[in-house]
């Protein structure tokens, strides 16, 4: 083939205009791109932007339905750089970590049936920022102190009694100190974060200053307690560890913000608060069966739990909400 600056000229009498020729081309393109995605309607189609704009609470007039459409699977790198995108927007200011991580779906839900969905692949999205920041965890770190007692009742080391039941469920469900400080007071912090420490996370746990843990370190535990790995791989544990989450009272943070777009989701979840610092982590079922991870923690004197609550919205309507 001749190269571009070879070819013939035409002579000047036989030149088109400029502009029609543009407009030519203008319409060729059009027309190029209207054959391409409706000959293959399941190509990839990108989504509206939503990184440009960060969603606040009351944003909930427009919202498109998950359901009812026809189903469109974009690659997962293009829902990767866009969450990216809205979370460096989130947390410029550095008072604010999110960590988000995608799950299997649920066996034998509409979203497992749907072999090219890139979100059916257990990790595919996965994304944080300043996910390893050390923030205030206040009762967050009650999901690590239930780690332990998890791994004690699989290894054999703790008889379960109907007083720990009880305990459990006020110390997840309730925020409840007493019987964390209780099991703190009874193995000691130093055992806790040995333990800790071997699973990867950062140890949370200090007598000379408050507890700290990180968004990234609360999606791990998270994901082993969603996949029934140690420390969770006790069965009866790990759905009582879940049900007790499932009861959390503090649901205006991530809950609030998932099920303004999707009410039937359902949200199990761990929340923290001290001082200025609060934090919310949770394991989050959509209807479809469609299954994430989500933490957030804020550290600002303006943060309250409805700033987690439009962070957790747009992060949804990111990742789930395309088309």
């Amino acid at each position: 083939m001749p190269k571009a600056n070879h070819w013939p000229r035409l002579k000047p009498q036989y030149r088109l205009p400029a502009k029609l020729i543009g407009s030519t081309l203008l319409v060729a393109a059009i027309a190029t791109f209207y054959l391409a995605t409706t000959a293959h309607p399941h190509k990839v189609r990108l989504a509206p932007d939503i990184t440009q704009q960060v969603l606040p609470p009351a944003a909930s007039a427009s919202v498109p339905k998950l359901v009812d459409q026809e189903p469109i699977f974009p690659e997962a790198a293009l829902i990767r750089r866009q969450l990216h995108q809205y979370l460096t927007q989130v947390t410029a200011t550095a008072d604010v970590s999110v960590s988000f991580a995608n799950l299997a779906p649920q066996a034998n839900s509409p979203a497992a049936k749907r072999a090219d969905d890139p979100l059916n692949t257990a990790g595919s999205v996965k994304v944080n920022a300043l996910g390893t920041r050390l923030r205030l965890a206040g009762s967050s770190t009650h999901l690590a102190i239930a780690a332990y007692l998890s791994h004690l009742q699989a290894t054999g080391a703790k008889t379960w009694t109907a007083s720990d039941s009880a305990g459990m469920k006020m110390m997840l469900a309730n925020n409840g100190p007493y019987y964390a400080n209780t099991i703190l007071q009874r193995y000691g912090k130093v055992t806790l974060n040995r333990y800790l420490e071997k699973l990867g996370l950062t140890p949370p746990f200090s007598y000379v200053a408050e507890d700290q843990t990180t968004t990234n370190d609360l999606v791990s535990l998270l994901r082993l307690l969603a996949d029934q790995q140690p420390p969770f791989a006790h069965r009866q544990m790990q759905r009582r560890i879940r049900r007790d989450l499932q009861a959390q009272v503090r649901r205006n943070g991530i809950c609030a913000g998932v099920k303004q777009l999707l009410p039937q989701a359902q949200v199990q979840n761990i929340t923290g608060q001290l001082g200025y610092s609060m934090s919310d982590a949770a394991i989050v079922t959509l209807p479809d069966g469609h299954r994430f991870m989500l933490a957030i923690m804020t550290t600002s004197p303006t943060a309250d739990f409805n700033q987690i609550q439009a962070i957790a919205k747009a992060v949804t309507h990111v990742v789930y909400f395309r088309g």
